[in-house]
């Protein structure tokens, strides 16, 4: 805020912050649908009733009342993320060792404007994924020396990014090239009605995905929480500890009910990962620091630095708004495939 002004931290950054919060707990709440589905399969139930369960389940853990208190939670999301991938990388070395590799195929398909296209979604999740460590950081309180704890903070983060996302993605891609799935455990589940995991692990992958995404939605709703809360609990007219209560209870289930509303409608996880790269995370962590940046050092005018600058500005703004086209057009393409709340 002291950087840019009140005015513009409010009608630019702001925005950014609730669109990254909002659409990654919508994402999430769509996968634990789901993941709730495939551990359930067989069931009578439609997706949109299973994603109504998970929004259920957030709504409750929603009622912690700050990040601090989801602490531990996150340690145990930590541990299922890293334990989901280790076993997601067996399966997919398990795969390609007993696949005949040589009938495989890596090159990418489609016609040159839906390459293109790809490409800019690709860029988008990727925004997403490598992006996401960032954002509640630098929202949450970090303790003195802060530049210091924060750095600490983003180089361990990234650290269990790149050790859990790339393995899966290489393995992935050696294992079944480019017939791979956006969810890669239908490849390794069902791929040509074989199984190369079994059947009872995938139960416990879908656990281990549940449990990740769980935590997840509730850290990224506290921002929004905090926004919408702290108004009403430090107004002129003190509150008593039920009234708060009921604020809080009410604020978050609300919250919830919209989310879960829109992730049972439109549970097309990919295209809304990369809508939320291209219209969240990569502004909010490629071009808005920058803008900071020039705004607090001031470098010289006509300097390589600002040129610098300026040039990847310009190359991540347009990065943004392809992977934003991209995206809404797979989006429309999606939308054309399926129906709202459909039992994908």
């Amino acid at each position: 805020m002291q950087a840019i002004g009140e005015r513009w931290s409010t009608y630019l950054v702001a925005p950014l912050q609730f669109i990254v919060c909002f659409a990654t707990v919508v994402s999430c709440i769509v996968l634990g649908g789901q993941a709730l589905k495939a551990i359930f399969e067989g069931q009578e139930l439609s997706l949109y009733q299973f994603t109504i369960v998970f929004g259920c389940m957030h709504m409750l853990l929603s009622q912690l009342p700050s990040l601090h208190s989801l602490r531990h939670l996150n340690l145990c999301a930590l541990l299922a993320s890293i334990s989901y991938c280790a076993l997601v990388v067996y399966g997919c070395i398990s795969a390609g060792s007993t696949r005949d590799l040589r009938n495989h195929e890596y090159s990418i398909k489609g016609t040159h404007p839906q390459k293109m296209f790809g490409v800019f979604n690709a860029v988008s999740i990727l925004s997403n994924v490598y992006g996401n460590v960032i954002t509640v950081e630098i929202q949450s309180t970090i303790r003195q020396p802060a530049a210091r704890n924060m750095m600490r903070g983003l180089l361990l983060c990234y650290v269990v990014v790149i050790s859990t996302i790339l393995p899966v993605a290489v393995t992935g891609y050696w294992a079944f090239g480019n017939i791979s799935n956006g969810n890669i455990l239908q490849n390794i589940f069902s791929e040509g009605g074989k199984q190369y995991m079994p059947s009872w692990s995938f139960i416990l992958l879908n656990i281990l995905i549940l449990v990740q995404l769980i935590v997840t939605s509730v850290m990224y709703s506290q921002p929004t929480f905090t926004v919408l809360e702290e108004p009403l609990y430090y107004s002129k007219k003190p509150m008593t500890m039920w009234q708060g209560i009921l604020l809080r209870l009410a604020s978050r289930c609300i919250f919830t009910v919209f989310a879960t509303l829109l992730a049972a409608m439109l549970p097309y996880f990919g295209s809304i990962n990369a809508l939320i790269g291209a219209l969240g995370y990569t502004p909010l962590v490629f071009v808005v620091p920058k803008i900071f940046y020039l705004c607090v050092f001031k470098p010289r005018s006509g300097g390589l630095e600002r040129r610098l600058i300026y040039f990847t500005l310009a190359i991540f703004s347009a990065i943004s708004f392809m992977g934003c086209v991209a995206s809404v057009q797979q989006l429309v393409m999606d939308a054309k495939k399926y129906h709202l709340f459909a039992n994908l």
